[in-house]
C-alpha cells in the first residue's frame, strides 16, 4: 500500500506557510487489536490565510490587532487544503458489510460530477458609482479522483464481473459545499472597507467493516477513511494611499480557497452478494 499526503500550502503574496498532511493509523475493531488489523485513516491538513489589504491607518491598526499580514494594494489571500492518496490496496467488502456501505459512491460510480465552486463580489452590494474597491471571494471544493480503480463483483452463483474506473472524477460523499461571501463594512468613499471570505469543502470517502490486503498482509474487519484538507481565506479590504498621504479610491482584494483532493490509485475493491 502506498499512502501519500501532499504538502498543504496556506499563503499570501508576502507570507507562505507549509504544513504536511497527516497520516493517522488507529486501533482496529477487534477485541484484541493486532498491528495487521489497524484501521486506515489518511487526512490532509487544513489550509487558512488571513490578510489585511491597504496602507491607511485603520488598516494598520486592524493588522496589528489581529496579528496578521498587511499588504498595500492588489492583495490575495490564498489557502489550499492538503491532497491525499490511497494506492496499491486490495479491499474486500463481504456480504455482511454490504449494508454498512450501502450507497457508497465509488462502489456505485453513479455521481460523476465535479466538485463545486462558489463566487461573490463586493460590487453586488453597492451601487456601481459608490463601489471603489474591487474585491472577490472564490471557494473550490476538492475532487474525488479515481485512477485504475477496479470493482470485482461476485454473485451468489459464483459469476464474476469486473469493471475498471480510470481518470474519473466523482462528487465525494459528505462533501460540504464551497462558500464565498463579501460584505460592505464602511461605505464612506474616503474610508471604504469591504471584507471577503471563502471556504473550500473537503472531500471524503470511507468503507466500514471491510478486509484490506496491504503489502501482502490481510487486515480484517477494519474501517478505511480518506479525507482531503479544507481551506478558508479571509481578506479585509481598505483603500490605500499613494505615498504622499492622498487616499486612492481603488484597491484589488481577492480571497481564494481551494480544498485538497482525494485520489484512489490502483485500488481493487471486491464485493459479493
Amino acid at each position: 500500500m502506498h499512502l501519500r499526503s501532499q504538502p498543504l500550502v496556506a499563503s499570501t503574496r508576502t507570507v507562505a506557510a507549509a504544513v504536511t498532511g497527516i497520516l493517522v493509523i488507529t486501533a482496529g475493531t477487534a477485541a484484541v487489536a493486532q498491528a495487521a488489523d489497524a484501521n486506515i485513516r489518511i487526512v490532509g491538513g487544513n489550509g487558512a490565510a488571513e490578510v489585511v489589504c491597504g496602507n491607511v491607518a485603520v488598516a494598520q491598526q486592524l493588522a496589528n490587532k489581529r496579528r496578521i499580514p498587511m499588504q498595500a494594494n492588489r492583495c490575495t489571500a490564498n489557502s489550499a487544503g492538503g491532497s491525499v492518496e490511497l494506492a496499491n490496496v486490495e479491499i474486500y467488502v463481504k456480504a455482511a458489510a454490504r449494508a454498512a456501505n450501502q450507497g457508497n459512491r465509488v462502489l456505485a460510480a453513479l455521481d460523476a460530477a465535479a466538485a463545486g465552486t462558489a463566487n461573490d463580489q463586493c460590487a453586488r452590494y453597492r451601487a456601481s458609482n459608490q463601489q471603489s474597491n474591487r474585491c472577490l471571494a472564490e471557494g473550490h471544493s476538492g475532487n474525488t479522483n479515481l485512477s485504475g480503480v477496479t470493482h470485482v463483483y461476485r454473485d451468489a452463483q459464483g459469476s464474476v464481473k469486473r469493471r475498471t474506473l480510470d481518470d474519473l472524477v466523482l462528487g465525494a460523499s459528505s462533501l460540504p459545499a464551497p462558500t464565498a461571501a463579501c460584505r460592505n463594512v464602511v461605505t464612506d468613499a474616503v474610508n471604504q472597507q469591504d471584507d471577503c471570505v471563502s471556504t473550500g469543502g473537503a472531500p471524503s470517502w470511507s468503507l466500514t467493516g471491510v478486509d484490506a490486503r496491504v503489502g501482502g498482509a490481510l487486515r480484517q474487519n477494519i474501517n478505511i477513511e480518506i479525507r482531503g484538507g479544507s481551506a478558508r481565506s479571509y481578506i479585509y479590504c481598505f483603500n490605500y494611499t499613494d505615498g504622499t498621504g492622498k487616499v486612492r479610491q481603488l484597491n484589488v482584494c481577492d480571497a481564494r480557497a481551494r480544498a485538497g483532493d482525494i485520489t484512489l490509485r490502483n485500488v481493487v475493491i471486491h464485493t459479493e452478494s
